[in-house]
């Protein structure tokens, strides 16, 4: 199966996004698009261990925030970044890719998701390719460096709408 292109200017705005990010004080262990074969359509993945401690509501609250704001960039629309927790099923088997020398493996990765659990069937559920990746690492940030993100990261977002 022919692996989609994801266009120019969806890498360049996540390779902003990421930076704009980190100005904010968020630093995610993982930001990436990826092909969701299922819509048919690019997503963002912001994997962050903050989001099983803070809930994937109160991030994407805030992101949405420092959208409407511009301190992200209006190039990727909201409502394709994911943020998803490092210890999601889904996501352990990204970083799993990349803790096992994922060069060997080749530039093209998928994940599958057990579509019937009393089968043997999957499905491919995303497809990415090496060049979508912006950040990767494959062990989750301590808790303190977590909390310390998410209070500078919020601080500077509220301080946006002040």
């Amino acid at each position: 199966m022919d692996f989609p292109e994801l266009p120019q200017h969806h890498l360049d705005a996540g390779r902003e996004y990421l930076v704009q990010l980190h100005g904010l004080g968020l630093r995610p262990e993982g930001l990436l698009w990826l092909h969701d074969e299922q819509d048919k359509c690019f997503v963002l993945w912001l994997l962050w261990s903050g989001v099983d401690q803070f809930g994937p509501f109160a991030l994407t609250k805030l992101l949405f925030q420092a959208y409407r704001a511009s301190a992200l960039t209006t190039e990727i629309d909201p409502f394709l970044v994911h943020a998803r927790s490092t210890s999601e099923a889904l996501a352990g088997q990204m970083l799993n890719v990349f803790s096992k020398s994922a060069k060997s493996r080749g530039l093209h990765q998928y994940l599958r998701l057990v579509a019937d659990k009393g089968t043997e069937r999957e499905r491919i559920v995303y497809r990415w390719k090496r060049d979508w990746v912006y950040e990767i690492h494959a062990r989750p940030y301590p808790l303190t460096r977590v909390q310390r993100d998410w209070e500078r990261f919020s601080a500077n977002v509220g301080a946006l709408a002040a």
